[in-house]
């Protein structure tokens, strides 16, 4: 059996920091070395911050029975490992392409036994993901990476309607000969945005293949709630509602916080319940990595006149952002 890694994440563990800082606003801890917290994360059992970010192997089976029955078997383990047939490649070779994300390798790497001879296709898979520090760190505490600024974090902070693309390997995987198929299927793009929980729902609930994370609620209090303005309010009655409205939302979410410290619930169960009465309005910020058929699907859904306005202007702004790096998107 021929096994390579053909493409993964270029310093997947940065990229994964950076899913982290978002979730749990630590960016002020952040420093060349401070990659190494994920582990501490990562012990915890909060593993979704490694749902981002692609791995890309390229198989020649020597027996297709065999082959195949391996990738049942790890589809069992986690069902968002992903692949295509030499039937739907244009090369002529007999590739077959398997593609998944850290979180999913980690999840076959635990489960998976290696003495067991129905293992092959993973034991070649892992002898290629060895040879990469940035990956093999993620499950050898052995391996320690040297000290290195986070080219993600560096890209800046997105804004309302000004998404940054943290990471996409379509353009690699096209240069490597990838027909529009297999792109569908094992391209990634990696998002960083902001939008309003409302439409995070939205956008969550249509994400079949989606990886990422979302800023944890915990950081959404009185003090720094801000809410979206919402499109077709421009009348100053309605503005001056939605306002009170909000301001209301903020004056019980005191009330809340502040009787239930009185009664001598813990501070942090006392924000949980004062959160429950403010709005779907409040800015978020997500991280949300899918693949490029999965973005397609979801510019179709959200990115139409039937959709909620905020929806479709986010997912243009999506869109623009992706054009501008050269990914196709119409």
């Amino acid at each position: 059996m021929n096994v390579k890694l053909i493409y993964s994440t270029p310093n997947y563990h940065k990229l994964v920091e950076s899913v982290m800082r978002i979730c749990y606003q630590s960016y002020d801890k952040e420093n060349e070395n401070s990659h190494k917290s994920i582990r501490a994360v990562m012990a915890k059992g909060h593993l979704s911050i490694t749902s981002v970010g692609n791995m890309v192997f390229e198989i020649e089976p020597n027996n297709y029975t065999s082959f195949l029955e391996d990738l049942l078997h790890m589809q069992e383990i986690n069902s968002f490992i992903r692949w295509t047939t030499p039937f739907n490649s244009k090369n002529d070779s007999d590739r077959f392409i398997v593609s998944m994300n850290m979180l999913t390798f980690l999840d076959l790497y635990k489960d998976i036994d290696m003495n067991d001879d129905h293992n092959e296709t993973f034991y070649y898979m892992l002898e290629e993901v060895n040879k990469v520090p940035e990956l093999r760190w993620f499950y050898d505490k052995t391996i320690e990476l040297p000290g290195s600024v986070n080219i993600y974090s560096d890209k800046g902070c997105p804004k309302l309607y000004e998404p940054i693309v943290l990471n996409e390997d379509y353009t690699k995987l096209k240069e490597l000969g990838f027909n529009d198929y297999e792109l569908g299927i094992h391209a990634t793009i990696t998002m960083n945005f902001v939008t309003d929980r409302a439409i995070s729902l939205q956008l969550w609930r249509h994400g079949a293949s989606t990886g990422g994370c979302e800023l944890s609620q915990r950081y959404v209090t009185r003090d720094d709630a801000e809410y979206r303005e919402l499109f077709g309010t421009e009348d100053e009655r309605l503005k001056d509602i939605l306002k009170m409205t909000n301001s209301n939302n903020s004056q019980s979410y005191e009330i809340i916080y502040d009787h239930c410290i009185n009664i001598g619930i813990r501070q942090g169960r006392a924000k949980e319940i004062a959160r429950s009465i403010l709005s779907n309005a409040i800015i978020t910020q997500l991280i949300q990595c899918r693949t490029y058929k999965n973005w397609m699907h979801l510019f179709k859904l959200r990115d139409d006149k039937h959709a909620q306005i905020e929806a479709q202007q986010d997912v243009r702004s999506i869109k623009q952002a992706l054009r501008e790096i050269g990914v196709k998107v119409d």
